[in-house]
């Protein structure tokens, strides 16, 4: 088919997604179209490069749209490297909430509140959960000083924050409003508090020196900033938000973005993320990953046990250290710099293979 067939297709097939979906989408298609033109190929040609158009709505490709699901529609695959992974997870995760937790108590913090008074949850050592929705509403979390659960909120603020509790959760809400003007909820956890969910329109995260078992985080525009975080489960949904995390500890991490960047420092035993055209900079210790992208460009740094990685035209830049591994690479126009190194064996199946990458347009460099 022609470029204007294959578009009429898929704008048939996306008509169900928002519409920032689609534009991001047919955005991504015309570029490819557009630099397959200059190097001489035909419409033709190229529609039968990106593959059949069904697979932009149906999630075979790597560009599912951000829904309202609760959970992203990634899955890993089925114990990939099964003996390695399992020995990974029984050694590691063992103790990562144990240790970040000693250390958390080891530090010494400050809680600076703008003035705004700390204001002490009646026992606030029970809370095991934290539910927080918002409008414009930013979010600062930090571990308690006293081991008591506390909160600051200016008391003219608009919207009014609301606060109720509901058995081991305490929740937090303030509704949407015409006003320009961001308020900002501070808090301080215990230990005790074990789990934090949080659905914003627009404010930003900061979480610093915390260690959860699960931390969900969705937001339309608002970015994430993490810091000395540990957390077991995590789920990040975010239109054109970022994620940002140093020194972070996760077991598993999924993240599914439209425009937002993720970059990550730290280690995550599993992770699948995926972005349209947000770019991924993942640096440390990420042995089992699923990365996609149309556009976005992917950087990924680790020891792989196994390393999946989609795109149409992001460019990929893997940094691996010294030792034998196998990689499969598979591009419609891309190029590979620097797969010759030692070390790096290349291999026609991408099941015998450690790194897999495939893009259509996108080059791979080593």
């Amino acid at each position: 088919m022609n470029r204007n067939e294959y578009l009429d297709r898929l704008a048939s097939l996306l008509r169900e997604f928002d519409r920032e979906y689609q534009q991001e989408i047919f955005e991504a298609v015309n570029a490819h179209f557009e630099e397959g033109l200059r190097e001489g190929r035909t419409e033709e040609e190229i529609a039968s490069d990106l593959g059949d158009p069904a697979a932009f709505a149906s999630g075979r490709e790597a560009v599912e749209p951000v829904e309202s699901a609760e959970e992203p529609h990634f899955r890993f695959e089925e114990e990939p490297r099964e003996e390695p992974i399992s020995v990974m997870v029984n050694r590691l995760v063992r103790g990562i909430l144990g240790k970040v937790k000693q250390e958390v108590g080891q530090a010494s913090w400050s809680f600076h509140v703008d003035n705004t008074p700390l204001q002490h949850v009646e026992d606030g050592g029970s809370v095991r959960r934290i539910e927080i929705s918002g409008g414009a509403l930013d979010v600062d979390i930090e571990p308690s000083e006293d081991g008591l659960l506390s909160y600051a909120y200016p008391a003219n603020a608009s919207p009014a924050l609301n606060l109720q509790r509901r058995g081991d959760t305490l929740v937090f809400s303030s509704a949407e409003t015409l006003r320009t003007l961001q308020e900002r909820l501070r808090l301080a956890l215990p230990e005790s508090v074990d789990e934090i969910a949080i659905e914003l329109s627009s404010g930003d995260v900061r979480i610093e020196t915390l260690a959860l078992s699960v931390l969900s985080l969705h937001s339309s525009s608002g970015d994430v900033d993490l810091d000395t975080v540990a957390v077991e489960e995590l789920t990040h949904r975010s239109t054109s938000g970022d994620l940002q995390g140093d020194n972070i500890r996760f077991s598993t991490l999924r993240s599914d973005t439209t425009s937002g960047d993720v970059k990550l420092d730290g280690s995550v035993l599993r992770c699948a993320i995926h972005t349209v055209s947000g770019d991924m900079d993942l640096s440390g210790d990420f042995p089992t990953c699923e990365l996609s992208s149309v556009s976005g460009d992917v950087e990924l740094e680790g020891t792989p046990v196994y390393w999946r990685v989609k795109t149409v035209s992001g460019e990929v830049d893997l940094s691996l250290p010294n030792g034998d591994t196998t990689l499969y690479f598979h591009s419609r126009s891309g190029e590979a710099g620097g797969v010759w190194r030692s070390g790096v064996r290349m291999v026609e199946d991408p099941e015998e293979a450690a790194i897999v990458v495939e893009t259509v347009s996108g080059d791979l460099s080593l």
